[in-house]
């Protein structure tokens, strides 16, 4: 990609040297690897070096879950790091375990009948997840069971590196958008009717739309939803999270979530255009402003010369226009993988 830190001789002995790690490193058991990797990931949370980290790590902890002990977010903190450093495992795994005969054996499917009703029948389809579990075991399995999947990715500095990603997820039939002119080719996918998939948690800046999470102001991408409105599409919400290991019976055997490479696959909900296009909005147009609750101070707790981003006193252009009126979907700014 253009503006990478490193020269572009480099890229082809790293890359080289990438693909010789991920060979040496499926020489042995992926259950090993993952406790090899943990392990890592468990020192270097601890390492003297990392405190500053841990403790940023510790204090948002503390405050979206004021009622947990301090052991259990002190554990929950370092747990995310071996879960960083498990999750490259994986990734390196993916093609090779989750094939279309073998799927089964490290993925069941759980919640899912709504989506698979959707995906079935056919028809332009926005599916979100978050930065939990594993995002990608969710877009390739739905590829290796033969729906054709598009998910928003951002390019790897290393060419080659990225080349071979692409070439790997695009055998099982997950195609990775580029981030850099996907917004001319979505329009195009849903038009097909096939689904185009997001992990929608990523903070837009300050040209997106601050939403309360946690009792604070997180700014989300508008694109998903101006997408929704344009081709009133319905959206499907879930994600792969890691489960223990379960027998052929169904039974789970006594293992720790993320200990080896076995998850399930929910879906937590299905936005139907129906569900907002009779919805008449308040006149201050984000719903947390009138909500009793605790995300109403965040939002009133904001400088007003910032409030700009949370309360409009009129309705938004493009919600005035009509779905069919929006605009280049270009400038929209979509989230990525």
């Amino acid at each position: 990609m253009a503006g990478s830190a490193l020269p572009v001789w480099t890229h082809t002995p790293i890359y080289a040297a990438a693909r010789a790690a991920v060979a040496t490193l499926q020489v042995f058991p992926v259950e090993q690897n993952l406790r090899t990797m943990r392990a890592v990931g468990e020192a270097i949370a601890t390492a003297p070096w990392n405190r500053k980290r841990l403790q940023r790590a510790v204090d948002n902890l503390r405050w979206c879950f004021p009622d947990w002990s301090d052991e259990r977010v002190h554990d929950s903190a370092v747990e995310s790091y071996r879960r960083l450093f498990a999750l490259a495992v994986e990734m390196a795994y993916t093609p090779r375990l989750i094939t279309r005969d073998g799927w089964t054996d490290r993925v069941r499917l759980g919640e899912f009948g709504p989506a698979l009703e959707r995906l079935i029948r056919g028809g332009p389809t926005l599916m979100i997840t978050g930065h939990c579990g594993n995002w990608e075991v969710l877009g390739y399995t739905l590829a290796e069971l033969g729906f054709p999947m598009h998910a928003l990715y951002r390019p790897l500095d290393l060419k080659p590196l990225d080349r071979w990603v692409r070439e790997t997820r695009a055998g099982a039939g997950l195609e990775l958008l580029d981030k850099f002119g996907a917004g001319h080719r979505m329009p195009e996918i849903l038009r097909k009717g096939e689904p185009v998939a997001f992990i929608a948690d990523q903070n837009a800046g300050d040209r997106g739309l601050f939403v309360p999470f946690f009792d604070r102001l997180a700014s989300a991408y508008k694109s998903i939803g101006l997408l929704a409105m344009r081709f009133e599409t319905p959206i499907i919400c879930g994600g792969a999270r890691a489960v223990p290991r379960w027998s052929a019976e169904g039974d789970s055997f006594h293992t720790v979530a993320g200990a080896d490479f076995h998850y399930e696959i929910d879906v937590t909900d299905v936005i139907m255009p129906e569900d907002w296009q009779a919805h008449a909005d308040p006149p201050l147009s984000h719903p947390a402003v009138l909500d009793p609750h605790p995300p109403r101070r965040a939002v009133l707790n904001v400088p007003r010369k910032e409030r700009v981003h949370v309360v409009q006193p009129r309705d938004p252009s493009h919600r005035r226009r009509g779905p069919d009126q929006i605009g280049p979907l270009h400038q929209l700014h979509p989230p990525v993988l």
